[in-house]
Parts: C-alpha cells; structure tokens; sequence
C-alpha cells in the first residue's frame, strides 16, 4: 500500500485533504465531466436500514425545519449512524 498525502482541495471535494482557499492541486483532467481530479482517500459510508412510514414519516415530513426538500432520497428507508465505514483512495473531483 503506498502512502499518499494528504492533497490540497476545495471545499466541496469528496476527498479527506487540506483545505486551502488560494487553490487545489490536481493529478488528472476528466474529459467527461470537464473538472481537475485528484488521488485521494474517500469515506464510504453506509447508514443501517430504519424503514419509516405511516404517521411516523408523516411526522418527519412535517416537522422538519426548512422547506427546502431532504437532499437524501432514502431518508425513509435508512437512518441512524454507521457501524462501520470504509475508506479507499480513488480518483475523485479536486473542488
């Protein structure tokens, strides 16, 4: 296993790195999505299923703070936190 540091990248880059305002660094270009990307570990993460329905995702749905939707589309089927993650180095977008 080879040690890669930890990169500079942007803020909402999927990769564990080094926030810096002034820039990111980059190891590659994706000609497909047009964006710089960088070799860094990634966490993976996977919550327990919980599955919510009748009054108790009703209640959910009307007691929650913002009337922006829930950006997470499984937020009945799975809540609650993590028994494990994992962490893999791949390619992922630097910003």
């Amino acid at each position: 296993m080879e040690f890669i540091p930890y990169p500079y990248v942007g803020r909402d880059s999927p990769a564990i790195g080094r926030y810096r305002i002034e820039g990111h660094q980059t190891d590659a270009w994706d000609n497909d999505l047009q964006l710089p990307m960088v070799k860094a570990a990634v966490v993976n993460v996977k919550s327990p299923v919980s599955r919510l329905d009748g009054y108790g995702a009703l209640l959910k749905f009307f007691s929650k703070e913002s009337e922006l939707p829930n950006p997470d589309e499984n937020h009945l089927e799975r809540a609650g936190r993590p028994s494990s993650l994992h962490i893999k180095t791949r390619m992922v977008r630097a910003y």
